[in-house]
């Protein structure tokens, strides 16, 4: 896994906790909820995370972006939104499906179910 920093990336909108990625892929209180399609470009994109701190229950987004330096698979093109071969898997939150399309969120979708794996195992 690649080096990860403190840096915060994110605040929680109701208790106002700053937390980093660091923090987001490996603190149990913060739960992996699902990814939304925001626009072209992975700068538009988030992850979508619920502060599972007694007196938050937030949910709040990332841009995917700063996840990228966990990805270890190649960022390829994405395939187009209107093509027969998109899932459409990103466009809503609570959608949790894998997807094996070879486009540029895909890995970040995979990071996703990854991460709540993980913090499933916990």
């Amino acid at each position: 896994m690649a080096q990860l920093d403190n840096t915060p990336v994110a605040e929680c909108a109701n208790c106002q906790q700053r937390m980093s990625v660091r923090e987001l892929v490996e603190d149990p209180q913060y739960l992996p909820q699902g990814m939304r399609f925001a626009g072209t470009g992975i700068d538009r994109n988030e992850l979508f995370f619920q502060h599972c701190r007694p007196g938050c229950g937030a949910t709040f987004a990332v841009p995917a972006l700063y996840f990228a330096p966990l990805i270890d698979e190649h960022l390829t093109p994405a395939v187009p939104v209107d093509s027969d071969d998109c899932g459409r898997h990103c466009f809503a939150v609570e959608d949790l499906s894998a997807c094996e399309h070879a486009c540029l969120y895909a890995p970040f979708r995979r990071l996703l179910l990854r991460l709540r794996q993980d913090k499933a195992a916990v």
